[in-house]
């Protein structure tokens, strides 16, 4: 009995052949996989994928084909790890498709800089088998690493000025940006009266990211008293991505303690007057005699 199911399998093999030599079953896949979103440094993305074999007219014997799933092409900084092969088995005289679906995983495998979009392709292709051919399908993406934000760190070279009225004194606010992308950074000098006159350079600026320039910048402002205040002002940074406005704003303040005064006179100049003005009386005490004598 099992001699004569060989015999008929055989025959059939034979009897079809022809037909498979000439041709063979004809396959097609399709690739289809959801958008990832910006990679997190810190996180890992899980995609969901399918695939779907298709075959044509002729597979008269469940012949098991092997896909394999491979990563073309991915970002230095860009782990994946998809599955890496699975079988599917074409069964149906007149053709049919079979689907699978599956997991890909990305994640960071080193900081970089943020919204900086790369290629990425992800392969899947059969070989096929004695009655199936080979067939491939290719999905391709963007990908950027996601905004990491740790602060952009300011500092002043002096919290406290003490001025006479009429005089200036140039500051430096620097600030360091140690976020993984370009900061649009605008600085305001507030709570200051119009006893004080603040000058900046700049209010706005791109402080770039340690990935693309150099992340310190040194902003001068010049404070000048031109009346007579105590004052506890500070100054206002805002900034947020400078390749995505809608991200925050974050902001942070650094306090200036601003004290003017008059410069009245000195003692000095006050020991000076009193010494001219005693030596203008002496000078009309001798005069004043010597008229009186003559």
């Amino acid at each position: 009995m099992a001699l004569g199911k060989i015999l008929v399998a055989a025959a059939l093999v034979v009897l079809f052949l022809p037909v498979a030599q000439a041709c063979f079953v004809s396959s097609s896949l399709d690739l289809q996989i959801e958008e990832p979103p910006m990679i997190s440094p810190d996180d890992t993305e899980t995609l969901t994928a399918n695939l779907t074999l298709s075959w044509g007219f002729g597979a008269f014997l469940p012949l098991p084909v092997t896909i394999y799933v491979e990563v073309m092409g991915a970002p230095d900084w860009l782990y994946v790890s998809p599955v890496s092969s699975f079988t599917l088995t074409p069964q149906g005289w007149t053709g049919g498709s079979e689907s699978r679906t599956f997991s890909v995983k990305m994640s960071a495998s080193e900081e970089t800089s943020a919204f900086v979009y790369q290629d990425l392709t992800i392969r899947a292709y059969t070989n096929g088998s004695f009655l199936v051919r080979g067939s491939e399908d290719t999905q391709s993406f963007r990908v950027a690493q996601d905004f990491v934000h740790r602060d952009l760190a300011p500092q002043v070279s002096a919290s406290a000025l003490t001025l006479y009225t009429g005089e200036s004194q140039r500051v430096y606010l620097n600030m360091t940006n140690r976020c993984n992308a370009d900061l649009a950074v605008t600085v305001k000098a507030l709570n200051f009266s119009s006893d004080w006159t603040v000058r900046l350079d700049r209010t706005e600026m791109v402080i770039p990211s340690s990935f693309t320039g150099n992340p310190d910048v040194s902003l001068p402002l010049v404070f000048k008293a031109e009346g007579e205040s105590e004052e506890n002002g500070w100054l206002e940074i805002t900034y947020h991505p400078a390749k995505d406005s809608s991200w925050g704003p974050e902001t942070v303040t650094v306090p200036i303690y601003a004290k003017s005064r008059d410069r009245g006179m000195a003692g000095g100049t006050i020991a000076a007057i009193i010494v001219l003005i005693l030596l203008a009386v002496v000078i009309v005490a001798l005069v004043w005699r010597k008229y009186q004598r003559t």
